[in-house]
């Protein structure tokens, strides 16, 4: 496993934070759409989100579940990539995670360790998944 931690200081004013967990990912079939932009660092999700089996992708979720006891469910910690982009990649993004067609939503992320007090933003998988399997928190762990 990669060691979590920021490859950069930090990026460049200009630009946006978005943490990738799929396809976007380096030696994914997406990550061309990341092409000239800079690669952040590895990093978490702060335990309270999940992953779902779209098929060829995954979909994040954020886990708000309450068990039949009162007590609330935990997701889990999703393992990524944070990348600063550029206005023109984030537009660009958008339209390849399918954004206008209400796939996916862009919005901040509750993220760990270095990335826990700043700015980050991710692609959230908006359609019913109530039927879908949950992947393990790091998509390149799942059975192909």
């Amino acid at each position: 496993m990669m060691p979590e931690k920021p490859m950069s200081d930090s990026p460049p004013m200009s630009r946006s934070l978005i943490f990738v967990y799929g396809t976007l990912m380096q030696g994914e079939c997406r990550h061309h759409a990341l092409h000239d932009q800079e690669l952040v660092g590895i990093a978490r999700t702060q335990p309270s989100y999940r992953l779902v089996d779209c098929g060829t992708y995954p979909g994040l979720l954020e886990v708000v579940v309450t068990e039949s006891d009162g007590s609330e469910a935990r997701g889990e910690s999703v393992l990524g990539e944070v990348w600063a982009v550029t206005s023109e990649c984030l537009v660009q993004l958008d339209e390849v995670e399918g954004v206008d067609e209400g796939l996916y939503a862009r919005r901040a992320i509750a993220m760990q360790h270095e990335f826990a007090d700043v700015c980050v933003e991710a692609y959230f998988y908006l359609p019913d998944a109530s039927q879908l399997a949950t992947l393990p928190p790091d998509w390149r762990q799942r059975a192909r």
